[in-house]
């Protein structure tokens, strides 16, 4: 076996040892972590590809991603219902 070989073994030898360590995002908790954390904000479940809102480490209100992207207005009335607010209006990303 040649060294360039033996130097792409080595390599992919490091990268068997390296260590994955979670982001430390809401994104990436678990509902568990996020009650426990008593946790409040909007996050993006991957898993059921929902927006969620969060209050103090409760579940509050969920819609899928596509249908808050699609009908904004949608959104706004849950938002608006979990909080008890009279009006709610998203600003529009940019480049949109």
């Amino acid at each position: 076996m040649n060294t360039k070989n033996l130097n792409i073994i080595k390599q992919f030898e490091s990268a068997d040892k390296e260590e994955f360590k979670r982001p430390d995002h809401p994104d990436f908790l678990s509902s568990l972590e996020l009650k426990q954390q008593k946790w409040s904000g909007i996050r993006s479940n991957s898993i059921t590809q929902e927006l969620e809102i969060w209050a103090l480490g409760e579940l509050r209100g969920s819609m899928p991603e596509l249908v808050a992207q699609n009908f904004p207005e949608r959104w706004e009335a849950l938002y608006a219902e979990v909080f008890a607010l009279h009006h709610v209006e998203s600003n529009p990303q940019k480049g949109n």
